[in-house]
């Protein structure tokens, strides 16, 4: 009702968890997107991948385009047999378009993108930085791409906003440099997928000595991220100001029972204070584990100078 009493011209709608038996599934879209799939809330979403994609395919609708962000083998037939079921056409966004990374710049990126089997490449140019972006990427434009085909959208007119996303559109809490000088990283990765990815991109900084504000809430099972998390780190355990929050030193002796041993405090402040105290000057720290945590931390002392990447 607000939407239409805005009379908002196109609405992205996120669910807010799952998908078949969430809120936003009473709306009817003319397009569905659904991004990767991780082992994530499995207490209501299913422990298999499999499970988790059945409750994501709940927002297919009858003849409605979907498109699917990355093509995993558990989870694509699940997709293949709702949208059978629902006469949906089917895209995974790599058919639909290929990206590529030209340049990563200290304030965004530079990529292209094309339609598989043409050579006309097209370039984007991004005030956004990170290890996700090019699913992301490759994700948006083939949601773009398909939209202006069943819609009276000019993909070319649309494609001249990308310019203007420098303008001004920030990205919180996901690579986000909170700082520079002294290197100070926020990223809200707070389960294994979002977590493997995160650290495999980790070695690619210059630094000396990590320093890791770590904190999850109780709910997830912290020993799923255990195997990519760094050996070679200092460690921070803290809890968020949440409910939901594991305590500090419940993380800590879950953590120790792994090999992984550090400082402890009740609050993100106390933790992140002492991470910051104890880094060198060609020191990185590395504030991720949980969305509330990273929170917490943006709304400490923000830099006003820090660009948001």
């Amino acid at each position: 009702q607000y939407f239409a009493d805005q009379e908002v011209d196109i609405a992205v709608i996120e669910t807010g968890l799952g998908g078949r038996l969430d809120s936003t599934n009473v709306l009817q879209p003319e397009l569905c997107i659904i991004t990767n799939i991780g082992l994530d809330h499995q207490q209501f979403l299913g422990d298999t991948l499999p499970l988790i994609a059945g409750e994501k395919a709940g927002i297919i609708k009858s003849e409605t385009p979907v498109v699917i962000g990355r093509k995993q083998v558990e989870t694509w037939p699940v997709f293949e047999r709702k949208a059978k079921q629902e006469e949906a056409p089917l895209f995974w966004s790599g058919d639909l378009v290929e990206v590529e990374q030209i340049q990563e710049q200290t304030d965004g990126s530079l990529w292209r993108w094309k339609t598989p089997g043409t050579k006309d490449w097209q370039n984007v140019e991004l005030d956004l930085n990170g290890p996700f972006l090019a699913e992301n990427l490759q994700t948006s434009l083939a949601a773009l791409r398909q939209f202006s085909q069943i819609s009276d959208l000019d993909l070319n007119q649309a494609l001249k906003g990308w310019k203007k996303v420098r303008e001004g559109v920030l990205y919180l809490g996901r690579w986000h440099w909170w700082s520079k000088d002294p290197a100070i990283l926020l990223d809200s990765a707070h389960n294994e997928d979002g977590l493997r990815v995160l650290f495999e991109r980790l070695p690619s900084l210059q630094y000396e000595t990590l320093h890791l504000v770590f904190g999850t809430v109780a709910d997830k099972d912290p020993e799923a991220v255990f195997p990519y998390l760094p050996r070679a780190a200092n460690y921070y355990f803290t809890q968020a100001a949440v409910p939901r929050a594991m305590s500090a030193q419940q993380l800590e002796d879950l953590s120790a029972e792994y090999g992984f041993f550090g400082q402890t405090d009740d609050t993100v402040a106390a933790s992140f204070a002492r991470a910051r105290a104890a880094m060198g000057p060609n020191d990185l720290l590395l504030v991720c584990g949980s969305i509330f945590v990273v929170a917490e931390v943006l709304a400490i002392d923000p830099p006003t100078s820090v660009h948001p990447t």
